[in-house]
């Protein structure tokens, strides 16, 4: 990979905090490409697995959003 595409996926940042991670507890912490992960009723493997990966329990209301309109979609969205 070109640097620049490296800058462009976030690995500057995100490889100190999977360094971090790892020294403070002595596991690989999971990593997620975004590119891959499924939408919908299919990412329910996916949550799962890392759910039990960060040592969550499963429930099946964590496969979806409530009912509701979203205000923005992405970090920080909110229902109304």
């Amino acid at each position: 990979m070109e640097p620049s595409d490296l800058e462009a996926i976030g690995f500057p940042h995100g490889a100190p905090l999977f360094d971090d991670m790892r020294a403070r507890t002595g596991k690989v912490p999971p990593v997620v490409d975004s590119d891959r992960n499924p939408r919908g009723p299919r990412k329910r493997p996916l949550t799962r697995t890392l759910g039990a990966a960060l040592g969550l329990a499963w429930d099946e209301g964590d496969a979806g959003l409530d009912p509701g309109r979203s205000r923005k979609t992405g970090p920080g969205a909110t229902l109304v």
